[in-house]
């Protein structure tokens, strides 16, 4: 619902005429009638969006002289007298010095969700259902794939589709945040553009990932302390030619701007219209603001990621949604991924991440009945393709092994310090 609660205009309250203001600042309404012992006028449209007509738009004044604005409409539910009175008022407040209460997320600017381009006239000059002859007159379409970098993806759904959606799980450590940094730059070796929202990890923190995965074996070095402890860096050379390569492909979210969905996927739609994103991460589900979708929680984020598939589709580009379990530990299946069922319903692929320890190991011999002679146990990592819509691929297990100095997960053991391909940087 809008945001109805009634406020005074502070500025000569005792003399304000709602009635008066509305006429002198020329604002079209369309009925006036009793409300709660004073009086609403039905506006026109809404200022702030003019779809929002008939009876969705109101301001009212309560026979104390409060007044208020109410849109019902969910993109300006956060709108109060206040914006209200200041769209066509600028200078109403300028000499208020009483402070203006803060507002929740669900109130900040630029909250409205950017319409979903063109969806609603393509459905309006489509037919409802196609014969076989206009299924033939839509001509062939061949489908794109981002490559991942790791074979065993590669060879079972041929990559990321683009125009699709996928959902990353695991628990902590298992080797998630190293995946996702090696599809940006596989992305980059095939020269597309790759655009990083985490909200958990600082912007140089996720250039320092992506650096020293680049670089390879060959262009980090171990660095001993005096305290025993030692990390490995990228050489200074090899930092420069990567940071310059990389500079061409990829875009990380700066985390000082909001965390509201709307927000962003306007920064996306503008990056994409731009043609600097082919494919999309964010990471994490958790850390986006996702309540200016009026629903519960689990409702909320499967509409989410209906959104994101609908953005996906019409801009041809592929999303892969970081989605944290809701247990954890114990051996993770899709059910245990946070959010409703709807979530895994809806992408394209679902993947899940697991650490090869002592606690894998015996859970999976438990869920699985696995042997102690899988092939998987000789691994540090295992990523489970749970399914995968295109070709039917569910249910696969793909053994990784972690190289230490690259922090990149590699398809077969000894294979460490796969780099980005140096003619290009």
């Amino acid at each position: 619902m809008g945001a109805d609660r009634p406020e005074s205009p502070r500025n000569n309250a005792e003399k304000f005429d709602l009635c008066d203001w509305l006429i002198k600042y020329n604002i079209s309404v369309t009925e006036r009638v009793p409300y709660k012992g004073g009086v609403k006028f039905i506006l026109s449209n809404c200022p702030f969006d003019e779809s929002h007509t008939g009876k969705d738009a109101a301001v009212f004044q309560l026979a104390s002289g409060a007044v208020g604005f109410k849109c019902l409409h969910n993109s300006c539910a956060h709108r109060t007298w206040r914006d209200f009175r200041e769209k066509f008022e600028p200078d109403a407040y300028k000499y208020d010095r009483t402070p203006r209460p803060e507002r929740s997320p669900v109130s900040t600017p630029n909250r409205e969700l950017p319409p979903i381009p063109d969806r609603e006239k393509r459905k309006q000059d489509e037919p409802v259902f196609l014969t076989m002859r206009d299924i033939d007159a839509l001509g062939d379409t061949t489908d794109e794939f981002i490559k991942t970098g790791i074979k065993g993806i590669d060879a079972r759904i041929r990559g990321l589709r683009k125009g699709a959606v996928t959902v990353l799980s695991g628990l902590r450590a298992c080797g998630k945040s190293s995946l996702i940094s090696q599809l940006a730059l596989e992305a980059a070796n095939q020269k597309l553009c790759t655009a990083i929202y985490s909200g958990e990890m600082s912007a140089k923190n996720v250039k320092k990932w992506l650096t020293r995965q680049a670089a390879g074996k060959y262009g980090v070095k171990k660095v001993d302390f005096d305290d025993g402890s030692y990390e490995y860096l990228v050489k200074p050379a090899h930092d420069k030619s990567v940071t310059e390569w990389l500079n061409k492909f990829v875009l990380v979210y700066n985390n000082v701007h909001s965390n509201d969905f709307g927000f962003i996927l306007k920064a996306l739609q503008k990056l994409v219209d731009e043609n600097h994103a082919d494919l999309i991460i964010l990471d994490n589900l958790m850390t986006l603001n996702l309540s200016l979708i009026e629903s519960d929680t689990y409702q909320r984020q499967s509409a989410f990621v209906g959104m994101l598939v609908n953005f996906a589709e019409l801009n041809n580009v592929h999303i892969v949604l970081v989605a944290h379990p809701r247990k954890a530990q114990g051996f993770l299946r899709i059910e245990d991924i946070s959010g409703s069922g709807d979530i895994a319903n809806r992408a394209e692929n679902i993947f899940i991440m697991h650490r090869v320890n002592d606690d894998f190991k015996r859970n999976s011999k438990q869920t699985l009945g696995w042997k102690d002679s899988n092939p998987i146990y000789n691994a540090s990592n295992d990523i489970e393709i749970c399914k995968n819509r295109t070709n039917g691929v569910c249910d696969v297990h793909i053994p990784l092994y972690f190289d230490i100095p690259t922090k990149q997960l590699c398809s077969e053991f000894g294979e460490s310090g796969v780099s980005a391909d140096e003619d290009l940087f």
